[in-house]
């Protein structure tokens, strides 16, 4: 089996559209055109649905794109060690969470240089699902998850890798609020009196809906959706109210807008921080840098500073 034409042909239906997918590889439409007829002719099957709109993959096609990620996985892993010859390099992307990116990616960044100085590394912030997402279809090596208890379970969408979580860490939701003599950092808050001065939530898809809903306490229905942490604190110092969200320790950007976290009680609610990879195996260099995350995220959320569950 050609790995060019299974490579093609994912692009193809990441793209929708033959004419779009021939312009970024650089080929030929015609020329395109052929090789899924090869691979159709190959395998006995239609791998595409061709409309006036585009193209999608048929049900073989899912099953065909499934598969070839992980062949094409395989010959980068192969070729990667070929290279390396015992000295883990190449890139490696991570996704970090945005509350979490400020104190967990300096960090990372410090150790991989010191330690695999050819391993180029490249560090993202992403929300937890965006980060998930981007594992599944191969468009990142490794992202760390703020979940609720229980991870999603199910089988992968279609195209999609199958995931390996490795639980680190429990991280403590708390009320990010703007400090004053009656909310000062660190001082706990009830649940439901949190709740009643929220005015900023991550959308529903968010796990810390599902952690205040499991606690059995409705939200306010004057809630503005703002997913990224540093959008929800500055609507927080805008004075537009309170935010839920994972509870930190202060960093300069927190102490400048003059905001304060008061984690929750009655009950305390905490997400679980995950590290997140694709079952199938990984380049050398990216199983390094997943040992380093470990490593570097267990020692930040051992230090002093950092909230521990109540």
């Amino acid at each position: 089996m050609d790995l060019r034409r299974l490579s093609n042909f994912v692009r193809i239906a990441e793209c929708g559209s033959l004419s779009r997918a021939a312009e970024e590889l650089g080929i030929a439409q015609p020329a395109l055109t052929q090789q899924v007829a090869a691979l159709e002719h190959a395998l006995g099957a239609t791998l595409l649905h061709r409309s006036s709109r585009g193209v999608r993959p048929t049900a073989a096609g899912e099953e065909l794109i499934r598969q070839a990620r992980g062949l094409l996985r395989g010959a980068a892993t192969l070729a990667a060690a070929v290279r390396a010859a015992g000295q883990p390099a190449g890139g490696v992307s991570v996704g970090l969470p945005t509350a979490l990116a400020p104190h967990l990616g300096p960090a990372l960044a410090r150790a991989v240089l010191a330690e695999h100085p050819a391993i180029r590394l490249r560090v993202f912030e992403a929300e937890s699902h965006l980060g998930r997402e981007m594992v599944a279809r191969g468009r990142a090596d490794l992202a760390l998850l703020c979940e609720a208890a229980a991870p999603p379970t199910g089988p992968p969408p279609a195209g999609a890798a199958e995931l390996e979580r490795e639980d680190l860490f429990a991280l403590p939701l708390a009320l990010l609020c703007v400090g004053s003599a009656e909310d000062r950092e660190g001082d706990p808050i009830p649940l439901r009196e949190a709740t009643s001065r929220l005015r900023v939530l991550p959308g529903p898809g968010n796990p810390v809906h599902a952690a205040i809903a499991a606690a059995g306490v409705a939200l306010p229905d004057a809630v503005v959706e703002m997913h990224a942490y540093a959008l929800q604190a500055a609507a927080v110092a805008a004075g537009l109210g309170g935010a839920i969200t994972t509870w930190t320790p202060p960093d300069a950007a927190r102490r400048a807008q003059g905001l304060v976290f008061r984690p929750l009680r009655d009950p305390a609610l905490a997400l679980t921080v995950r590290l997140c990879a694709t079952a199938a195996p990984t380049s050398g260099a990216a199983s390094v840098v997943r040992g380093v995350l470990r490593r570097v995220a267990m020692e930040v959320a051992q230090n002093s500073e950092w909230p521990r569950p109540g």
